[in-house]
């Protein structure tokens, strides 16, 4: 993959506020966060 541009997170639809998988997966590891949503 090839970034233009790095930004601080990744936002939601309305541009408000972080996107709310990103907002789930905060302060876990990818193994819990795996966990979170594949069930």
């Amino acid at each position: 993959y090839h970034f233009t541009e790095v930004v601080p997170y990744i936002r939601n639809r309305s541009g408000q506020g972080m996107c709310p998988m990103e907002k789930s997966s905060l302060h876990k590891t990818p193994e819990e966060f795996y966990k979170a949503v594949s069930k």
